[in-house]
């Protein structure tokens, strides 16, 4: 149990640092956009899209170190996003249409929301490897025998 967690631990770092680089250049984006006058929705909207694009090897490959064959992971990250998108407008049109934030601001906070419900779906979902699954698994029966034995 104990490992399991630590890998999850481990993941959801890469993830993060994967993410603050991604979302640190997808911000400037989004900032270089909306200076042009357009609406920050259309602005966050299509700064999530090319996000999206860009950060699929990132996150299999480094965040996840997936196994998972492109041709499940990939519609799975795609939905994943799909969803992720819906949320980023929802909290950027509240923050920003409702509560009057700053564009900034409400993209910034939309971002993070955003990113922690990623982080549960692309692990859980979109990058789930069968195979660390099972090792988890064993990893589990194999504690539970030892505290069984000690007990």
């Amino acid at each position: 149990m104990v490992h399991a967690a630590r890998l999850r631990l481990v993941r959801f770092i890469r993830f993060a640092l994967v993410g603050l680089v991604a979302n640190g250049c997808l911000l400037g984006l989004f900032l270089a956009l909306t200076a042009t006058g357009l609406r920050p929705v259309w602005c966050s909207i299509a700064v999530y899209v090319i996000g999206v694009i860009a950060t699929y090897s990132l996150h299999r490959n480094v965040s996840f170190r997936s196994s998972a064959f492109h041709q499940v992971a990939i519609p799975r990250y795609a939905f994943a996003h799909l969803l992720g998108l819906g949320l980023q407008v929802a909290v950027l049109n509240v923050g920003h249409d409702g509560l009057g934030l700053h564009p900034l601001v409400a993209q910034a906070v939309a971002m993070i929301v955003v990113a922690i419900a990623l982080f549960i779906a692309l692990d859980l979902f979109a990058f789930h490897s069968p195979r660390l699954a099972h090792r988890a698994i064993v990893q589990r029966a194999s504690d539970n025998r030892v505290t069984d034995t000690q007990g």
